[in-house]
């Protein structure tokens, strides 16, 4: 199972909840201990959001490509298309405000109360993380993979938060290799 960010905080708990049904774990950039949520997310609970996500003329997809520039290093890799594909479920002002009901549903503290029993997992896991995450400090990461039995750690040199985008490669051949040896 291969989780990023909050991806990564529900592949958590499924692994501790489900961990018969998972012979190993890949956690890249994501959200562990008390890591989440970060204040660009937790200021949607705001109610002004309402209104400016739910105006007629909000441009979402400026929005995800300003986080996509703070959260990438390989900023040539950011393209319309990319940011449409990333866009399209939240279109429309319904989509927005699907959005917004998201982001203020997210919840951490299941997952912060539970990382005994994540640092607990004997399921080999791969811990991945951009060296230049803003969004999740690396810190995280390099814990949980200490404290995981069969945890091993990998930093990307050149990469932030986003790193299935920043460098794809690199994260497919982690994962290619991992899978083959766990």
């Amino acid at each position: 199972m291969v989780g990023h960010d909050i991806g990564g905080g529900i592949a958590q708990l499924i692994a501790v909840d489900q961990s018969s049904l998972i012979n190993s774990l890949v956690l890249v950039d994501a959200i562990a201990y008390d890591s989440f949520p970060v204040g660009v997310i937790a200021r949607l609970k705001e109610p002004i959001w309402d209104g400016i996500l739910g105006a007629p003329d909000f441009d979402l997809k400026k929005g995800l490509r300003k986080s996509f520039e703070k959260g990438m290093v390989n900023l040539h890799r950011i393209s319309p298309e990319m940011i449409a594909t990333y866009e399209k479920p939240f279109s429309g002002v319904q989509g927005r405000l699907a959005y917004l009901r998201a982001a203020r549903a997210l919840r951490t503290e299941e997952l912060a109360s539970r990382m005994t029993e994540v640092e607990a997992l004997q399921t080999p896991t791969l811990v991945v993380w951009g060296a230049e995450d803003i969004f999740q400090p690396i810190a995280y990461g390099e814990q949980l993979a200490a404290a995981l039995p069969n945890g091993r750690f990998e930093r990307i040199a050149a990469a932030g938060h986003f790193l299935p985008e920043d460098q794809p490669e690199r994260l497919v051949e982690l994962i290619h290799d991992f899978a083959v040896q766990a």
